[in-house]
């Protein structure tokens, strides 16, 4: 037993001071403690570890518990006859994840800047007018050099030239149709550069060559080139252009557009907000209307009361004067009877 109310010696004292030296001899001073750390030491087993014995124990408990039955058992011990399809199922997950994962890291590489971006596709589209304009050029001074007779132009030297320049059109034509209208909205330039380098190939050769080959001959790539870049146009690039478009109107419309709802209610929503808008674009309009008469209106009163002031004031006038020769005329009869009378009497 040990008895607390003893007293403490000093020899004592000495005795547990040399064995507190003793200790910290061998294991070493203590160490300090962290007043910010909550979490205590932050030591902990692997994650390996952790799960393996989680899963023995569970494993454990339940294959010595003597509620479950054997047929339990058999089903959990039993495995899927279709395992190679949900590994098959996994393998596709994986694939899909690290294909977008590669071309993320190749669009990362591949990286270019907005301010590049920009002046490029200003200068594509800036080439297609140029090259549109030089072959309205080329063609009208072609066409001018030609005779006005169609039997003496097949014999003319420049009848090749004018055939080829007029192919040239209609590839041009095709190619406006497609592009020009998306590239002055600003939603994308003119993307086929290659075009441009074979039009603009076929032009030089109209201008210094005299007699240049067989328009099927010389425009076979050009068509080749053009008809490729419309396909891939209509295909991959205008699905996205008219996404773009439906969103920006969408939004200036004030409806959100959502990847939920289906294509038939984004079309109603869309023809609803155009309604919508023209509703408030003629309400406008009546709104100016309205303000431009009632000015009107408003003018003309006031013209109005003019007029009736000016009459008024015409009328008085006009009695004033009739009043004043009235009187005149009574004063002219007066001295005329006066002087009559005197003549009389003289």
């Amino acid at each position: 037993m040990i008895d607390l109310n003893m007293p403490i010696t000093p020899k004592h004292k000495d005795r547990a001071k040399l064995n507190a030296i003793k200790v910290i001899q061998k294991n070493g001073p203590i160490k300090k403690v962290d007043p910010n750390n909550v979490r205590g030491s932050g030591r902990k087993r692997p994650i390996e570890e952790a799960d393996t014995c989680g899963k023995e124990s569970k494993k454990s408990k339940l294959a010595t518990s003597e509620f479950i039955s054997d047929r339990f058992k058999k089903m959990m011990t039993a495995t899927s006859k279709h395992l190679d399809l949900l590994e098959a199922r996994d393998d596709e997950e994986k694939d899909k994840y690290f294909f977008k994962m590669e071309k993320k890291e190749q669009m990362e590489e591949k990286m270019v800047c907005k301010k590049f971006n920009e002046i490029g596709s200003k200068l594509l589209s800036r080439g297609f007018i140029q090259l549109e304009k030089r072959h309205a050029i080329i063609y009208k001074r072609v066409k001018s050099l030609l005779p006005r007779r169609e039997s003496e132009r097949r014999a003319h030297p420049l009848s090749r030239h004018c055939d080829i320049l007029q192919a040239v059109e209609t590839r041009i034509s095709m190619l406006n149709m497609t592009y020009i209208k998306y590239i002055e909205s600003n939603l994308l330039c003119f993307i086929p550069g290659k075009v441009l380098d074979e039009m603009k190939n076929v032009l030089a050769l109209v201008e210094s060559d005299q007699t240049p080959p067989r328009t099927h001959q010389i425009l076979q790539e050009l068509r080749d080139l053009s008809s490729m870049a419309m396909e891939h146009f209509d295909e991959h690039i205008l699905p996205t252009v008219k996404e773009q478009v439906d969103r920006r109107s969408a939004l200036s419309y004030g409806v959100l557009p959502s990847c939920s709802k289906s294509p038939k209610i984004m079309y109603a929503q869309h023809a609803l907000s155009n309604e919508i808008h023209k509703v408030k674009k003629q309400s406008k309009t009546h709104k100016h209307h309205i303000s431009y008469l009632t000015q009107s209106t408003q003018k003309l009163s006031q013209k109005l009361r003019k007029q009736k002031f000016s009459s008024k004031s015409t009328i008085f006038e006009n009695q004033g004067t009739g009043k004043e020769n009235s009187r005149a005329e009574h004063e002219n009869t007066g001295t005329r009877s006066y002087f009559s009378r005197h003549k009389e009497t003289y």
